[in-house]
């Protein structure tokens, strides 16, 4: 009875017996989607193939009543349904629209007519409007003098139509303004740009200024030069000895200061020196006219520097009763090296060595230690009280 009822409903199509390629065949001619099992295929060509003639069911009551254009446009579908693809030997069951279908589908007709109307019409003024402005600007060529007077700045033509031309250019926001731009276009000036501010280029060292500077003032931040207020940077004799004409200044690099020629950037003189003494006569004297901040320094690390010195040789007396000189490769006495002190402890652990006094590692005391620690035979270590 489904068969039949299938072949009934499907227009002599039975759709349960179709093959697999068959029953693909047939969704896509009825522009139906193929993906899916085989069963979902089937259901979804037999709820089409129903649609269908449900559809035609209606159409043929209505047909009586639509007009002639309507039945036209009916004839004219179904004849050309007619000539569609032969499939198994049957045709297709034929589709016929609706008259509120077709009375949509005039709709979106007409509607899209009307936007392609639209889109014509601004294409064919916008070409116009270019037309005429192209058109204008060949008969009214721009001269020099015009564009002098619309842009003084930025026209390529100000400083050739300035000469000529004395115009008043085109109203500016201020007076004062405008004043400064007529001012420049009758002498043929640019307006001159604002200086660059420049901020600070950081702390700068008094006391080398002090000794090199004859009124001892504050001095001037610059990226280049770092001159004194007073114009005379350094001393009259320290001279260029690369090209005679210019003066030593100090200058400030990646690498820290260093004498540098005054006509670096006008005569391209590159002589330099590290900073120091660019004199040997006046070495003495920049260094003596140094504050006495920075000369108590140098005495504190003079001082830090003999004071370890002395500590090293202390502990090395202390250790050695002999009180031999100490190898400065091996730190070690010269009687040891040679075999040994005999006025050192030996080890109590029995290995051989001879014990010496070592500072501790943060200053907290002494201890002793091994000989033989190096060597891996023995890691005795005692107190320095212990041993005493």
């Amino acid at each position: 009875m489904t068969n039949q009822n299938n072949k009934n409903n499907g227009n002599n199509i039975d759709v349960d017996n179709l093959k697999w390629n068959e029953l693909r065949k047939t969704v896509k001619q009825y522009g139906l989607s193929t993906s899916g099992k085989k069963i979902d295929l089937q259901q979804r060509l037999k709820n089409h193939l129903q649609a269908a003639a449900a559809e035609k069911g209606v159409t043929k009551e209505v047909a009586t009543q639509d007009d002639e254009e309507v039945a036209e446009q009916r004839d004219e579908t179904t004849t050309a349904e007619k000539e569609t693809k032969v499939v198994n030997g049957t045709t297709p069951p034929t589709i016929s629209l609706s008259a509120e279908q077709r009375s949509r589908m005039e709709e979106n007709r007409k509607r899209a007519l009307e936007i392609r109307q639209l889109k014509e019409q601004k294409r064919l003024k916008s070409s116009l409007e270019t037309a005429a402005v192209s058109n204008s600007i060949a008969a009214n060529p721009i001269t020099p003098a015009a564009a002098v007077e619309r842009n003084p700045y930025k026209n390529p033509y100000a400083k050739a139509a300035s000469t000529t031309t004395t115009s008043t250019p085109a109203p500016f926001p201020s007076s004062s303004m405008a004043a400064a731009v007529t001012v420049s276009a009758s002498k043929n000036i640019a307006p001159k740009k604002p200086p660059p501010v420049i901020s600070a280029w950081g702390d700068c060292r008094l006391d080398l200024w002090e000794a090199a500077c004859r009124c001892g003032g504050a001095a001037e931040h610059s990226p280049d030069v770092r001159m004194c207020r007073c114009g005379a940077a350094l001393d009259a004799g320290l001279d260029c000895q690369g090209c005679g004409g210019g003066v030593l200044l100090i200058k400030s690099g990646p690498r820290g200061n260093f004498w540098g020629c005054s006509n670096y950037k006008k005569r391209g003189c590159k002589f330099t020196k590290r900073f120091g003494s660019p004199h040997d006569a006046k070495a003495a004297g920049v260094l003596a006219q140094m504050k006495q901040s920075a000369a108590r320094k140098m005495d504190r690390e003079r001082e830090e520097r003999s004071r370890i010195k002395d500590q090293f040789e202390k502990e090395w007396r202390s250790s050695c009763r002999c009180g031999g000189a100490k190898n400065l490769n091996t730190f070690e006495c010269k009687m040891q090296s040679e075999g040994g002190c005999g006025m050192l402890p030996l080890c109590p652990e029995g290995c051989g060595g001879q014990l010496f006094l070592h500072p501790s590692k943060y200053g907290a005391g002494k201890w002793w230690g091994c000989s033989n620690f190096r060597n891996g035979l023995c890691k005795f270590r005692a107190n320095y009280d212990d041993h005493a």
